[in-house]
């Protein structure tokens, strides 16, 4: 189940089995939804079968109500085919992508509109992200799959060069910098079997070992997160105190460069301080973001869940957008201009 998708998976040695064998597990999601107040669309549901040779179709019923066969179904974003071709999703992406570059188009002519550079990191952020996922599930190196792909590819990457449509593919790829997307994917179905599955892979006759490497943990999913508590001008907290760690934060931007830092205090006493430079694309409330993101991996590296860690920041729109976010441990975050508090 996800969201309102809900999906049964059965298997049996004969087709004419399935509509005595799918009568329990309907039966139960039927109870499960009735419990809860909600009701499930029979004329919404659809059944395939995976099966090499289809002789006759089984009947299927879902609260006196015949489901539908069809040959293909979507789910999660990704279309399933009974035959397991992956086709029918190719094309779907095909479509898809089709859309988005059109819009494009109307804004990066031959001559003028938006930069090549500015498309190119459109394609990398967006469109390639939108091709390639769910790629560990349906991509089989093929003749077929390898053509469709990188036919997907080459209406995205004519608005990045600006070509005719007579040049080469490969041209194509050459001269906008970036490899095939056959290849960006089964770099990315090896990264997959590697740190996912802990499956170890050969490359360029290199053993690698999936237990020898190293995998950043996994974000704490929100439900199971910590609140962050700020106030305003907190009028309690003694900042000369030994026992506390008073981190100071604060972002800007001039002269459209923009930038951020932090200064640990300890004791009335600067124990260490930082200058980090941002994009100057950045706002300055990504800036601000950035240094109290900082000061919460400063304040983590402590290891000391004894010693009181307050933060400072003179940003509340960021703090308002912290309300619900992660940390392993309670955090005091206070807001106020960060002149008052060194006076």
């Amino acid at each position: 189940m996800f969201a309102d998708d809900i999906l049964i998976l059965t298997a049996d040695s004969a087709v004419y089995r399935f509509s005595e064998s799918t009568k329990i597990p309907l039966d139960k999601v039927s109870l499960w939804a009735e419990n809860h107040g909600l009701k499930i669309n029979p004329l919404k549901s659809v059944f395939t079968i995976f099966t090499k040779k289809l002789t006759r179709r089984p009947q299927i019923l879902f609260q006196h109500s015949n489901i539908k066969f069809s040959s293909e179904f979507k789910y999660l974003g990704i279309v399933i085919d009974n035959k397991l071709s992956w086709i029918p999703h190719l094309n779907y992406l095909k479509e898809k992508s089709l859309k988005l570059q059109n819009k494009l188009i109307r804004f990066c002519r031959a001559t003028w509109g938006v930069k090549p550079e500015v498309v190119k990191e459109i394609y990398l952020r967006v469109t390639e992200r939108i091709l390639m996922y769910g790629s560990e599930i349906w991509y089989r190196d093929t003749a077929i799959i390898n053509r469709k792909i990188l036919s997907l590819q080459r209406n995205a990457l004519r608005n990045i060069t600006k070509t005719y449509k007579t040049v080469s593919t490969l041209s194509i790829q050459v001269l906008a910098g970036i490899p095939p997307l056959d290849l960006s994917i089964k770099f990315h179905q090896e990264k997959f079997r590697l740190i996912k599955l802990k499956t170890d892979i050969l490359i360029n006759d290199e053993l690698l070992i999936a237990s020898n490497v190293n995998v950043p943990s996994p974000r704490v999913p929100p439900w199971r997160g910590r609140r962050i508590f700020w106030n305003v001008e907190h009028s309690n907290v003694n900042m000369n105190n030994e026992s506390n760690c008073n981190y100071y934060t604060d972002g800007s931007k001039i002269n459209g460069r923009t930038g951020c830092g932090i200064a640990l205090f300890r004791g009335g006493e600067e124990i260490k301080n930082l200058s980090i430079r941002l994009n100057n694309d950045s706002s300055v409330f990504m800036a601000e973001a950035y240094a109290i993101k900082t000061a919460l991996l400063e304040a983590q590296s402590l290891n000391d869940s004894t010693t009181p860690v307050h933060i400072f920041t003179d940003s509340m729109s960021v703090l308002k957008s912290l309300e619900e976010a992660t940390y392993k441990d309670d955090v005091d975050v206070f807001l106020g201009t960060p002149r008052s508090f060194f006076n």
